[in-house]
């Protein structure tokens, strides 16, 4: 670069605070002076010429630096963040308003189970925010590490898992980890992939076969489940035609149709009947239909504005069935108010995704909302009868330390996303 051209840059530079931002404004600086110049030598000017009319162009350095450190300021979506800080918040009222009396906790001390809850929050909240400051333009090209890291912590699992109904999970210290954990690694691996326009969809294909026959492996179909939705709708919004996107996802879908009626005619008549007993819980009311049945004359009993006192015993009203118990207890408008703000997260999400010109960006934040979404309406679905008990919890309220931090990096990944959104070049989009 030439000497007028560097103190050019230089001086706007010299205006603008983020450090990121200035190095996005050099090089988009550089390269339209250099497009400029490039103009000026086809008119017939020297080179010398050329890049002094070039840096002349682009008017007053001062004044153009003042109005690049407004126009490419990182920023914080203030309203996501109150949203985050509100249900967190929220996720502490399971634990006062459940223990009531003859407490689902039963023999768990309440300091104990506040303090994990505070556990859980602050490391969220560290999470998110520590995420959000991670330039996330700097994992475009470590998918396949993720990749691989999500494959090996499948056969961790395999290895060295401890079953529990036959689901394996790992034991970190005091915590208790499921194997969704190694959605996340899959998540950033597929943002990566999509937005590579050079690998086609026969290239991803056999990485979408080999990751989805391991997590079936480890009999968690809710995993299974969230991981194919999360796939599908990262690739309807890559860069991959709608004719593509829609063959894909039927033969994906149809396959797995397939798979379903041979697991089902291959299953023995005891898991049937957990099956059976969601679908008839009226025929099967001592056995695996009793839950549904307490379940539903809970919700039934429990008004606009709750009881006092459970109506019926419901287990893990503190996890997976923790919309059950609140709803008991406070009522059918609390419930909806809840559902609401979730909700609006997911609105949020989207208003976010549209700003985003950058496709990786886009692409990750598109990722995000449907783990999220999908976790919600499955638990909020199992609370009125859509889905059956399949152990997924309720986004940021139900109790547990590693479900929170499962969706604060979802979240934190998305916040990293708008705060750059203005730092995208042109010529990349």
């Amino acid at each position: 670069m030439s000497d007028k051209k560097c103190s050019f840059v230089d001086e706007v530079i010299s205006q603008i605070k983020s450090r990121e931002a200035k190095k996005f404004v050099s090089s988009e600086l550089v390269y339209h002076l250099n497009e400029a110049k490039k103009d000026y030598v086809k008119q017939g000017y020297s080179e010398e010429d050329a890049e002094e009319k070039a840096v002349k162009q682009m008017g007053n350095p001062i004044s153009l630096g003042q109005q690049f450190n407004k126009l490419h300021r990182p920023g914080v979506d203030w309203y996501l963040v109150a949203l985050l800080v509100t249900v967190m918040g929220l996720g502490f009222l399971p634990i006062f308003v459940l223990y009531l009396g003859d407490s689902p906790l039963g023999y768990m001390d309440i300091r104990h189970v506040s303090f994990i809850k505070s556990f859980s929050v602050l490391a969220g909240m560290a999470v998110v925010v520590g995420l959000m400051f991670v330039d996330y333009r700097k994992l475009k090209n470590l998918g396949w590490l993720f990749y691989a890291a999500g494959i090996c912590l499948i056969f961790i699992f395999q290895s060295t898992g401890i079953p529990v109904n036959g689901v394996p999970y790992l034991m970190l210290g005091p915590f208790t980890a499921s194997n969704m954990i190694v959605i996340p690694f899959f998540f950033l691996a597929w943002a990566t992939f999509f937005r590579n326009e050079r690998l086609k969809i026969w290239m991803l294909a056999p990485l979408f076969a080999v990751s989805l026959f391991l997590l079936l492996r480890l009999s968690n179909l809710p995993v299974v489940g969230i991981y194919l939705i999360m796939v599908m709708a990262m690739l309807w919004g890559s860069h991959f035609t709608r004719k593509k996107a829609a063959i894909f996802t039927g033969t994906v879908f149809s396959i797995f149709t397939i798979f379903a009626l041979v697991v089902w005619n291959t299953t023995r008549i005891e898991q049937k009947d957990r099956i059976l007993g969601f679908l008839y819980p009226e025929n099967y009311p001592k056995g695996a239909g009793f839950i549904y049945l307490r379940i539903k004359e809970s919700m039934s009993g429990a008004g606009w504005f709750g009881k006092s006192e459970a109506i019926s015993y419901i287990p893990n009203t503190l996890t997976d069935l923790v919309f059950v118990g609140l709803t008991e207890r406070l009522g059918w408008l609390f419930a909806i108010a809840l559902v609401f703000v979730l909700s609006l997260l997911i609105v949020r999400m989207v208003f976010m995704m549209v700003k985003v010109r950058d496709p990786f960006g886009r692409i990750l934040i598109i990722g995000g909302i449907s783990l999220y979404t999908v976790q919600l309406a499955v638990n909020v679905g199992m609370t009125i009868g859509l889905f059956p008990i399949i152990g997924v919890s309720m986004p940021f309220i139900s109790y547990g330390t590693m479900p929170v931090l499962f969706n604060s990096i979802i979240f934190g990944i998305i916040l990293s996303v708008y705060r750059r959104k203005d730092l995208v070049s042109a010529k990349s989009v």
